[in-house]
């Protein structure tokens, strides 16, 4: 029972004994003047409870005071802009900014999720982020061919890592005390170089001041043609590593015969890999021919092993990815998250200048795009490269 509770059964039983004490009852008398006496030292034990609670709040810790984090800007050109912000018109200035998603080198999270956009600036719509430090231009139509890779961040400017080599040797049965067969099996090192992808343009001063025009500009032209020319590189990449697989080509005179190696790869990557095949790189003509090719009857043929959407086609339950930079004729089929990662060194940096030749006397400033990065094939057996053959 509290302190309260007991008080308040002490009053209840002084008042029961009001009409005996009214009667000059001795007894009552008595009992009351003890009663009495109890209920002052509740009260003063109330009191002093009361007294204790009020200063051990005071000596608790004060209650956090909400901070507001800045806000980070949400794409690599307004990162550029926020830079840019007090530089006076006729001044002369080099500033630079680098972007980085919340999930690559910066651990720290975002404290709004929706930021508002800058004065003057509409928002971005046409750019996502992915899991590595680097904003990827998804402009209508297109996507990234590093977002079928797996992805490492690094700081150095190389990245080493174990190979694989061919399996040799088979395992047999044997008899008992018969000569076991020899089999091996071994890694070796190899190591790609982290390489600069770059590209500049000049803006007229009154553009390059418009932050509108300067943030969508960087966002929607010069990181999409970087965009592109990273796909250029990581096919290559790719293509160029002897390890992948070729042994499987198709007709070229059949209408099927591209579709049919297709899900052949697919089927060995399962069967001789601990992967699954998850995506296909192809040329948009032979993905058209494909798609248009008809049976004798003048149906369309891919109604049996395509799938997905328009913007978002799959294969044999594959995602397909379009690129001009794969040569028609061939097609790459590999379990791309594990067999292949890009890997990067910092995001992409973006630097503006009106001092660069003779920028300041024609009122012009050139704005600057890059990014490191390098492609590594680690598990080559996993991934097919598919060309016309006999």
């Amino acid at each position: 029972m509290t302190l309260k509770e007991q008080l308040a059964a002490k009053q209840a039983e002084l008042v029961a004994l009001k009409s005996r004490i009214e009667a000059d009852d001795a007894d009552a008398i008595a009992e009351g003047e003890s009663l009495a006496k109890e209920i002052d030292e509740l009260n003063s034990r109330i009191a002093q409870a009361a007294a204790k609670g009020s200063l051990l709040d005071r000596m608790s810790a004060p209650a956090p005071v909400a901070v507001k984090t800045a806000r980070k800007p949400r794409s690599l050109g307004a990162a550029l802009v926020s830079e840019m912000k007090g530089i006076s018109k006729g001044s002369r200035f080099s500033v630079e900014a680098s972007y980085m998603t919340k999930d690559g080198d910066d651990p720290t999270p975002d404290p709004d999720p929706e930021p508002e956009p800058e004065p003057g600036i509409e928002p971005i719509t046409a750019l996502s982020f992915d899991t590595v430090n680097r904003a990827v231009p998804l402009l209508p139509g297109r996507t990234p061919v590093a977002s079928l890779m797996g992805a490492y961040n690094i700081t150095g400017d190389t990245y080493t890592f174990l190979k694989k080599n061919p399996f040799t040797g088979e395992i047999e049965k044997v008899d008992e005390g018969g000569k076991k067969p020899f089999v091996k099996t071994s890694y070796k090192k190899e190591t790609v170089t982290i390489e600069k992808i770059a590209a500049y343009t000049k803006y007229t001063t009154e553009t390059a001041w418009d932050n509108a025009f300067l943030t969508s500009a960087i966002n929607g032209e010069l990181l999409y043609e970087l965009g592109r020319k990273e796909d250029a590189s990581i096919i290559s990449d790719v293509l160029a590593d002897e390890g992948i697989v070729d042994d499987i080509t198709y007709d070229a005179s059949e209408d099927l015969g591209m579709v049919e190696a297709i899900m052949k790869a697919r089927a060995a990557i399962a069967e001789n890999t601990a992967y699954t095949a998850d995506a296909v790189i192809i040329n948009p003509s032979d993905f058209v021919d494909m798609m248009l090719a008809k049976d004798s009857n003048n149906n369309y043929y891919g109604r049996n092993f395509f799938g997905g959407s328009p913007d978002q086609p799959t294969i044999w339950g594959m995602p397909v990815f379009q690129s001009a930079h794969i040569t028609a004729g061939t097609v790459l089929v590999g379990a791309f998250k594990n067999a292949v990662k890009v890997v990067r060194n910092q995001g992409v940096m973006s630097a503006a200048t009106n001092t660069n030749e003779d920028d300041f006397i024609n009122n012009l400033v050139t704005v600057l795009v890059e990014e490191r990065f390098a492609t590594a094939v680690e598990v080559p057996e996993a991934i097919y490269v598919i060309e016309a053959g006999e």
